[in-house]
């Protein structure tokens, strides 16, 4: 009869285990966007975060913006969102 042979479970590395601090700031970046996180979230997953951020870590870039700024970041990355899809382009053909 032969005895079965148990597997050894080897220990995972640090990069291999499951950052949950990672894992919910990333997630609340997906969720709430730039504007609803802050300098430390940055951090948490490895971005670096806007100058003006800096010198308040625990406040959101909505925080630390004016309404007219805010107004202009949506603009400008709307554009950027809708350029990186293409819509920028069907839209601009269509126009013609």
């Amino acid at each position: 009869m032969h005895e079965q042979i148990k597997e050894i479970p080897q220990e995972k590395s640090p990069e291999q285990l499951p950052n949950d601090d990672y894992e919910i700031t990333a997630e609340k970046f997906r969720k709430i966007g730039p504007l609803g996180v802050t300098a430390k979230d940055h951090k948490k997953i490895g971005s670096t975060p806007p100058d003006f951020m800096i010198e308040n870590p625990n406040k959101t870039m909505g925080e630390l913006m004016t309404n007219e700024q805010i107004e202009k970041w949506i603009t400008k990355n709307s554009m950027n969102k809708a350029r990186d899809q293409g819509y920028y382009e069907k839209i601009k053909h269509e126009r013609k």
